[in-house]
């Protein structure tokens, strides 16, 4: 999911839509499952809380995204570096915004 070109409405039905995929997944595989489609839902969701500078949000999914990436990835893995990234990003913005 592209989210660099996605306008407010279609972030707002983003966010509607994921968030209802990850009730009805937590409710079918609970939470602490480590499916892969589940950290997807978690780290687009934090993209897209990001893009709104919902920061606090944007951090709880990406760490969660994280926890399961790191527990079925090794560490040097793409998409662990690169979530790794991003809840770094995300942090240094919130301590800008705190300073």
């Amino acid at each position: 999911m592209d989210t660099s070109t996605l306008g407010k409405g279609d972030i707002v039905e983003a966010i509607a839509h994921l968030s209802e995929s990850l009730r009805i997944f937590r409710m079918k595989q609970g939470l602490d499952s480590l499916d892969a489609s589940y950290q997807l839902f978690l780290y687009h969701l934090g993209r897209i809380y990001g893009k709104k500078a919902e920061y606090e949000k944007s951090l709880s999914c990406f760490n969660e995204s994280l926890r399961i990436r790191r527990v079925s990835l090794p560490s040097n893995h793409g998409v662990v570096v690169d979530t790794e990234r991003f809840v770094e990003a995300i942090k240094r913005k919130v301590d800008s915004l705190n300073n």
